[in-house]
């Protein structure tokens, strides 16, 4: 029993030097968005692209009242923002959330006026 024991307690850590960097840490987020109602949702701090995205289109819909909800942006380890204004939309990913705004409120006024931020999110190991 006692070997058992010393041999867990020795090759536990080991097992985490065989684990590529950045696997076990890696974040998902999400921004969704309804074009018919403005509606939008997000997700952060996932361990998958998929499942970031599925958060995020259900609380859209959920809110929306609709089914409409469309993923606009993902990001991994960083921030993601959505920008609407009064003929588009811009949605950004950037390494921390100032980088995201910036981005996503360019994006939006080359299409669209009266552009503003509607939602934002940022992983939990994103850049400060």
């Amino acid at each position: 029993m006692y070997r058992f024991m010393l041999l867990l307690l020795i090759v536990t850590p080991a097992l985490f030097f065989f684990i590529p960097a950045g696997a076990a840490s890696d974040q998902y987020g999400a921004i969704a968005f309804s074009k018919s109602t403005s509606a939008h949702g997000h997700s952060y701090d996932y361990f998958n692209k998929a499942s970031a995205e599925k958060r995020a289109v259900s609380e859209c819909n959920k809110r929306a009242g609709t089914d409409d909800c469309k993923v606009v942006i993902w990001f991994k380890n960083a921030c993601g923002a959505l920008a609407v204004g009064d003929s588009g939309s811009g949605a950004e990913w950037g390494e921390n959330l100032d980088v995201a705004l910036v981005k996503s409120l360019a994006s939006c006024v080359q299409i669209s006026s009266h552009c503003e931020i509607i939602s934002w999110a940022c992983t939990g190991n994103a850049d400060d």
